[in-house]
């Protein structure tokens, strides 16, 4: 019995310097520059004294955060948000609660709320990639704009891919819409027999949320050359489709379908968000927001 269960090694153990409490080693921070490859303190301490530190240093952790991410002081972010009334920079609809900054310059430019600043990135802060997302928005306006103007609610039937009332469908409660997948005039039958998705479940996926087909998929992405409808050098991977209509505009990359969405479709969105770039690449602009801020650097005693 004595050998079953055997001494933790003495090594293994430690006891914290704030908490006095011995620990397993793997509870503590590492720290290179110590013998033992760990900190003096365990993780729950090192947490709660950092935390504490930074109150006392720097006001609070955002102010600490904001000085080591993006070199600013805090009053310069807070007075770009006062400016702003508290609204992001681009849309002008939602609270404004993340900090932008030029990643290739450095400086700040705005705060801006995290849909905007997420499609940002998603567009690689490139205008002219925006410009053509506009473009592209304006041509789907075009191919569905009269179908915009439809108010009464209506269904895609899978199997003929016209878009009908509900009441020519069979009620199905197992689905989000309450209704069947195809309608009376094709028959459960015929509608069995197109939705196999046993066999191919990617079909099955394009035909009961695009309406469209495998091959009509590829069709439109050997059309395009094989890269995104919008920035012409990603491969197009992903069905994007209007909301409102849910026809099918085509197929594009992970970025600019995320982009996209994340400006709501929208096209004076789009508008505010190359805007936006142009008046910190072209610093001459005479309503730009205001000045980059000098750099603050952050004291590490």
């Amino acid at each position: 019995m004595r050998g079953m269960f055997p001494r933790l090694p003495a090594f293994e153990v430690r006891r914290c310097g704030a908490c006095r409490e011995l620990k397993f080693r793997t509870d503590f921070v590492k720290n290179r520059s110590s013998k033992s490859g760990y900190g003096s303190y365990c993780k729950v301490c090192h947490n709660e004294i950092s935390h504490r530190n930074r109150e006392r240093q720097h006001g609070s952790s955002r102010n600490y955060l904001i000085r080591l991410r993006y070199g600013v002081d805090p009053a310069f972010v807070d007075a770009a948000l006062e400016e702003q009334q508290g609204l992001c920079a681009i849309c002008r609809q939602r609270r404004a609660r993340h900090v932008d900054h030029d990643h290739a310059g450095g400086f700040v430019r705005g705060v801006l709320c995290f849909s905007c600043n997420g499609a940002l990135g998603q567009f690689a802060e490139n205008t002219e990639r925006l410009q053509r997302a506009l473009q592209y928005l304006a041509d789907s306006e075009r191919r569905f704009g009269a179908l915009h103007t439809r108010e009464d609610r209506v269904l895609l039937c899978v199997v003929c891919r016209e878009w009908l009332p509900p009441e020519q469908f069979a009620d199905d409660h197992r689905r989000h819409r309450q209704k069947a997948q195809w309608c009376f005039s094709c028959g459960e039958t015929r509608g069995r027999a197109v939705l196999d998705g046993r066999t191919n479940p990617r079909r099955y996926h394009l035909l009961t949320k695009y309406g469209i087909d495998t091959h009509e998929v590829e069709a439109m992405i050997e059309m395009q050359g094989g890269n995104c409808a919008i920035c012409q050098s990603s491969p197009a991977e992903q069905v994007d489709h209007d909301h409102r209509t849910r026809g099918v505009r085509g197929i594009l990359c992970g970025g600019c379908n995320a982009g996209l969405g994340q400006l709501r479709e929208n096209p004076e969105i789009i508008r505010g968000a190359i805007a936006y770039l142009q008046r910190w690449q072209n610093p001459s602009t005479p309503d730009t927001v205001h000045e980059p801020a000098a750099p603050y650097i952050l004291s590490v005693a």
